[in-house]
């Protein structure tokens, strides 16, 4: 009876913990990390990598969700609707900004889900502040594969299930968002 007490409030303080936040837009918008947050592998980025891999000229546009092996390989489920159609912003220091593209806005302290690129070896990876089950933040690490002008990003971090989220590059970034700086 004991084991199963001491069980029950091990796993409740594992579900209630997250990483605490802030909120763009002056409380309204995506939850962020706080300012004195810092992504612990932000220190394994290679800007001359990264340049050759990503056009950092350009916004990637979501094209498609599926479920996936850990080596991106399709499975066989397909998820081709996608009513936010998302779009991604990389940024020449290594952050990565992931916003809707009906509620896009220039500066990153509006909106966008913030994140770092960062290689381990040969093998580019972005860790992402984004929620969970019942909205509870955390670092979810994903895996990146790019070819020609795709990139396929993997989540690696959750054991019940991969989604690979695939980012095709679309339009060129307007000259108003190039002014802000990402500096999370």
């Amino acid at each position: 009876m004991v084991n199963k007490i001491i069980y029950l409030i091990l796993v409740g303080m594992l579900i209630g913990c997250g990483l605490p936040y802030d909120r763009l837009n002056n409380g309204k918008g995506n939850k962020v990390p706080k300012k004195s947050f810092i992504f612990k592998n932000k220190n394994k980025f290679d800007t001359e990598r990264f340049s050759q891999e990503i056009d950092l000229d350009y916004f990637y546009e979501l094209e498609k969700i599926y479920e996936s092996d850990r080596n991106f390989s399709p499975n066989g489920v397909y998820y081709d609707e996608n009513p936010t159609k998302g779009v991604c912003q990389f940024y020449e220091n290594g952050c990565v900004r992931f916003m809707n593209k009906k509620l896009m806005n220039p500066s990153p302290d509006m909106n966008g889900i913030r994140g770092i690129i960062y290689f381990k070896g040969n093998q580019m990876y972005a860790d992402v502040f984004q929620g969970r089950s019942n909205n509870i933040m955390h670092i979810v690490t994903n895996k990146i594969k790019i070819e020609n002008d795709k990139f396929y990003m993997l989540d690696v971090s959750n054991l019940s299930g991969r989604l690979c989220f695939v980012y095709k590059k679309a339009f060129k970034i307007p000259t108003e968002y190039k002014k802000f700086k990402a500096e999370w």
